[in-house]
């Protein structure tokens, strides 16, 4: 995991509770190497101990709160950070939805790239990816129809590794303003498969 979080993704509430998630963190890690000692006769009670610490801490962050929804734009020549569009996420609860328009003088993208979060060992169900077209409407992309870095089944996708990625092309007669995505997001445990976090 990349060990930081971008400033912009976290309102107050989120924030306050990082901090607090990481104070207590810290408090039970200083807690644990005072009573055994990293080289002591307890070591691997001890590693154990620090693993469930460090676990916990990421438990009690909402998995939304991970979140960084980023849209990489190809007009011809490539992704860049040039045509990249950030966007806060909106969605209610664990619940994805990121909602992006560009920019109608540059016109319609070849293609797209979305980026949900810069960690893996996540799980994205009931994606939903749709192309919002000028008059308010919008049309459905099929995850068949999409290519990413991790395992499609159904409408959901499992990510295993960090900085996972979806490329999004279409074809349309009607010329598309924005991209919607919408998705519910969970973590993935180390050895047992998905936490679910996501209510409902």
């Amino acid at each position: 995991d990349a060990g930081y979080y971008p400033a912009w993704v976290f309102d107050d509430e989120e924030a306050a509770l990082e901090v607090t998630n990481l104070t207590y963190m810290l408090r039970g890690l200083n807690t644990i190497l005072y009573d055994n000692g990293v080289g002591g006769p307890y070591y691997f009670d001890t590693k154990s101990k620090l693993k469930n610490i460090l676990e916990g801490k990421e438990k009690g962050l909402r998995a939304s709160a991970f979140l960084t929804p980023t849209l990489y734009l190809d007009y011809g020549n490539g992704y860049s950070e040039k045509d990249t569009l950030h966007v806060k996420n909106s969605g209610i609860g664990e619940c994805l939805k990121a909602v992006f328009e560009w920019d109608r003088e540059k016109g319609m993208p070849l293609h797209v790239r979305f980026d949900p979060c810069e960690r893996g060992r996540i799980i994205l169900k009931k994606v939903r990816i749709s192309l919002i077209f000028n008059a308010g409407g919008k049309r459905t992309i099929p995850l068949s129809k999409c290519i990413c870095n991790g395992v499609v089944s159904d409408d959901e996708i499992r990510f295993e590794k960090p900085d996972p990625w979806i490329d999004i092309c279409w074809k349309s007669y009607r010329k598309p303003v924005g991209l919607e995505v919408c998705a519910q997001m969970s973590f993935l445990e180390t050895s047992e498969g998905a936490d679910s976090v996501v209510a409902g």
